[in-house]
């Protein structure tokens, strides 16, 4: 009878965590040099770089990367500490190196993340579809949790920022949460770990309960897919005025 009992009760906490949100806090650590001073002409400019990569570092260091996911939808976006070491300029700067932005909101079932910007003035569209996950026979523990390593393989590269696109992630197949720090966390489980070509995330802790998303109407938007954000901004860097409004 305690055993029927127990299993009742892991049977009813599993049903409560999957009715509800989760909430992942990651942290971040950049693995290369922002500003490189070999591009300053001027050597008079060294100091003022190497005071920018030390910024840099210093708040990808100290913000928190969250992901909160209903399994239909997830969101990425970052918090700043509560004492700012740099300025709140550079905290975006920091965060846009990961969401390319404020956030990143990913339709789960439509395939579609979107990037939404700080200052620009279009939401980036990209296709979830565009990686394909390796799941590999390598396996490791992360927080107590087995951690699956997965491998992207990006179909088309003109559909995508290269540095954007995860090298290689772990994921935790027991966590039956689509989501990570990045806009193609469509694994078969929460993801652990992810490493680009700019920085490094890593799980620190997961919630469950009712987390509100922040506000995203796609019907409020501009929203432009990756190749027509690309064609735009760069007739607005040559021209300074793009085709479409001259």
């Amino acid at each position: 009878m305690i055993r029927i009992i127990t299993i009742i009760a892991l049977f009813l906490i599993v049903e409560v965590n999957f009715a509800q949100n989760i909430k992942a806090t990651y942290s971040a650590e950049l693995n290369e040099t922002i500003f490189n001073p070999d591009s300053i002409p001027n050597a008079d400019y060294a100091l003022m770089v190497a005071k920018m990569n030390w910024s840099s570092e210093m708040a990808i260091k100290e913000i928190k990367i969250i992901v909160i996911s209903d399994n239909n939808t997830y969101q990425v976006y970052s918090e700043n500490p509560n004492y700012l070491q740099v300025s709140e300029r550079i905290y975006d700067f920091a965060q846009g190196l990961i969401t390319d932005g404020k956030f990143i909101h990913t339709q789960l079932g439509k395939n579609r993340s979107y990037y939404v910007p700080n200052d620009l003035d279009f939401v980036r569209q990209v296709e979830t579809t565009n990686i394909n996950w390796i799941i590999t026979d390598s396996s490791k523990v992360i927080n107590g949790k087995e951690a699956v390593l997965a491998i992207p393989k990006l179909k088309n590269i003109k559909n995508e920022y290269a540095k954007k696109v995860p090298k290689e992630c772990w994921f935790f197949p027991e966590v039956k949460f689509q989501g990570g720090p990045t806009a193609y966390a469509t694994l078969p489980g929460l993801i652990a770990e992810l490493n680009t070509d700019i920085v490094n995330l890593k799980l620190e802790k997961i919630e469950y309960g009712e987390f509100e998303f922040k506000e995203f109407n796609i019907h409020n938007l501009k929203v432009k897919t990756h190749n027509e954000y690309e064609k735009y901004y760069k007739e607005l860097k040559e021209n300074h005025t793009p085709k479409d409004f001259r």
